[in-house]
């Protein structure tokens, strides 16, 4: 049995901006530099002084008064709220009204044209229901994914983070009304997904539900290098996301069509042309990981995808020439 009773280790203090658990925070293990969140805190309060506080801030932050410039994405840009989400995507996470909206089931079906739930069950259906060690959802997720992965697992010790207050809160409010312990005992922590406060090698599975396409190449690249670094050599890698851009499908045939999505997403477009699966296997050699195995599963006829990576340690130059030189 792999769960502990401790939380997962932190190793940069200053990546955390709040934590919202059962549980203290934990001792800092060693510090990692997140120049841009130099400010923030571990905050050890207790959960409802925890919640309290989230709610004031978060409704500090949801403010719509115009601001001098009319941008009114700069009332969300606070607290460690990176620009481009506020500035790109503050009427879809970062304001209170839309969070309540969109976290509808209705909703956030339709705006996946009908497959939320399909992508939902096909991406809990690789998580092993008797897992009972550590696991890491990074970024929350619209809709009932977050519970019904803890149901799934009711055994694991799991962990979820966000940037945004509004995000976990909503999420700790799924959570309580979810079944097991491991929704009751859930970690919840403020923090950048480029600049996670975990120690290395912290999780045996680390799951990413839709986050990848909003991010920044840039930003992107970071949040997969921070992804891989926490987790276990020989873990699980979890990814729901769209498809690669193909000539077959409606929605990558017809313009239109196309460019209106990419309109409402932004950094779509070139999440699509990359080779995910690669990109994946060049941050696990930078991480001293290698991918055991891939599995993939195209949905909605490969407009979207669920991406499953099982991991296994590196094998050093040397001790790989060793062992031929044996067998030999």
């Amino acid at each position: 049995m792999r769960t502990s009773s401790n939380p997962a280790p932190l190793e940069n203090p200053t990546a955390l901006l709040s934590s919202s658990s059962g549980a203290p925070c934990v001792p800092v293990a060693a510090v990692r530099e997140a120049p841009q969140l130099a400010t923030a805190t571990v905050t050890e309060l207790p959960v409802r002084a925890q919640l309290q506080a989230a709610t004031e801030t978060a409704t500090n932050t949801q403010t719509l008064t115009q601001p001098a410039d009319g941008a009114t994405w700069r009332r969300f840009h606070n607290h460690g709220i990176p620009e481009y989400l506020a500035r790109r995507y503050w009427w879809a996470y970062l304001w209170s009204v839309s969070v309540w909206f969109f976290d509808h089931a209705f909703i956030i079906n339709t705006i996946l044209f009908g497959n939320y739930y399909k992508l939902m069950r096909a991406a809990i259906s690789r998580l092993d229901p008797t897992f009972d060690g550590r696991v890491l959802q990074i970024t929350c997720v619209y809709g009932a994914f977050t519970p019904s992965m803890a149901e799934r697992m009711p055994n694991c010790e799991m962990h979820l983070m966000d940037v945004a207050d509004v995000q976990l809160q909503s999420s700790r409010r799924k959570l309580r009304v979810a079944k097991g312990a491991a929704a009751a005992g859930a970690t919840l922590s403020r923090m950048n997904a480029e600049t996670l406060a975990y120690a290395d090698n912290s999780f045996d599975k680390v799951v990413i539900f839709f986050l990848l396409h909003e991010l920044p190449h840039d930003a992107r690249a970071r949040a997969l290098e921070e992804a891989m670094r926490v987790l276990r050599p020989d873990g699980q890698l979890l990814i729901a996301e769209y498809g690669e851009q193909g000539g077959t499908h409606l929605m990558h045939r017809v313009k239109f069509l196309r460019n209106t999505l990419e309109a409402m997403e932004p950094f779509l477009g070139r999440f699509r042309k990359e080779n995910l699966a690669e990109k994946i296997r060049a941050t696990a050699t930078r991480a001293g990981k290698n991918v055991a195995d891939v599995f993939q599963l195209p949905v909605f006829g490969g407009f979207y995808r669920i991406v499953d990576f099982t991991m296994k340690p590196a094998t050093a130059p040397n001790a790989a020439a060793q062992s031929r030189a044996g067998a030999s």
